[in-house]
């Protein structure tokens, strides 16, 4: 995910303030990435917005899709 935001291992270590050795891990299923961070890889990629008055939305090619309609 990190890579869709143009950012390589050592900028997204960095992001994330853990090691590049951290990420590589999680990157390769030796542990599970934590909960939040996997969130806010998916916050920052457009994939979900937070709050419960966004539920069913997000953004694909940056337009806004989903919601009750």
């Amino acid at each position: 995910m990190y890579r869709n935001l143009g950012l390589d291992l050592s900028g997204c270590a960095k992001l994330l303030h853990v090691t590049e050795r951290t990420l590589h891990n999680w990157e390769c299923g030796k542990h599970d990435i934590p909960y939040a961070t996997f969130k806010l890889l998916r916050l920052l990629n457009g994939m979900e917005l937070p709050g419960e008055s966004w539920r069913g939305w997000c953004f694909h090619g940056g337009n806004p899709r989903g919601g009750a309609g």
